[in-house]
């Protein structure tokens, strides 16, 4: 255990002191995220124009979600952005490499590689957190603050459960394809107020496959508009994703016969 640590620290050093030198790269970042937030603003804008609300929620309180959502994928990406290269280390020959290591796989494809992106994501999100909840008016206490950050650790949790899970499939289909970008699209459900949903939809992203905890749960924590109740249940979801995913990739990873160039 004394020696993972020692290694991950190791790794995150190298990867840290690589970034850093690459300001062009982070000053680039800066420029793609602000043009990013910026479309998305305006789209915000402009479809405000035509109606009050949408289910009850006003332009500054989507943005609210909007800006939540962003900040836990920000999140997601530091600790498991990284798993998108997987194709790539399978190709290169990097993944046998990184199993010769006596560190956890799982552990090592996580910090292989650290991207500043998140970082500026999470500044620049951040900032319009502070912006909305100032023009909302809404002051959040200590209890509501760790309920907020609960519910988005586990949908950081959750998110990192199913990608983990969706990299399976480069095992079985020869290292060709994985619903890893298809599943990613998934979080743009809880952008949104969940009332939009349907019945069956709503309680969906609610429990079975929880990716409101992405944005709208915790908005709605600070906010209380619609009041949803946060099903504990939920909670062990979670966690039997997380376990199951590993057992499921660890399986997978059998599979692998070293195809590197």
């Amino acid at each position: 255990m004394i020696k993972n640590i020692g290694i991950t620290v190791a790794l995150i050093k190298y990867s840290l002191k690589s970034m850093s030198s690459y300001k062009k790269d982070f000053i680039i970042g800066i420029i793609i995220v602000l043009v990013n937030t910026l479309f998305s603003l305006l789209f915000i804008e402009v479809l405000y124009n035509s109606i009050n609300s949408i289910a009850n929620w006003s332009k500054y309180e989507i943005i609210l979600i909007y800006a939540i959502s962003s900040i836990n994928m920000a999140f997601y990406n530091i600790f498991c952005g990284n798993y998108r290269s997987l194709k790539t280390y399978i190709f290169t020959g990097e993944l046998e490499t990184m199993l010769t290591k006596p560190l956890n796989i799982i552990l090592h494809l996580k910090i292989r590689e650290i991207d500043v992106q998140p970082v500026v994501d999470i500044v620049v999100y951040a900032s319009l957190l502070f912006f909305c909840l100032d023009n909302l008016k809404v002051s959040v206490s200590a209890a509501v603050l760790i309920k907020t950050l609960i519910l988005s650790a586990l949908g950081i949790m959750f998110m990192s459960s199913v990608m983990l899970t969706s990299l399976s499939f480069l095992f079985y289909t020869r290292y060709t394809y994985t619903p890893y970008d298809s599943v990613m699209m998934t979080v743009q459900l809880a952008d949104y107020p969940i009332n939009i949903y349907s019945g069956i939809l709503k309680n969906i992203i609610l429990t079975v496959f929880p990716v409101a905890l992405m944005g709208y749960l915790p908005a709605d924590t600070i906010l209380m508009k619609d009041s949803i109740p946060f099903n504990k249940w939920v909670i062990f979801i979670v966690l039997i994703y997380h376990f199951v995913s590993k057992i499921i990739f660890r399986h997978s990873l059998k599979r692998y016969d070293g195809i590197g160039s």
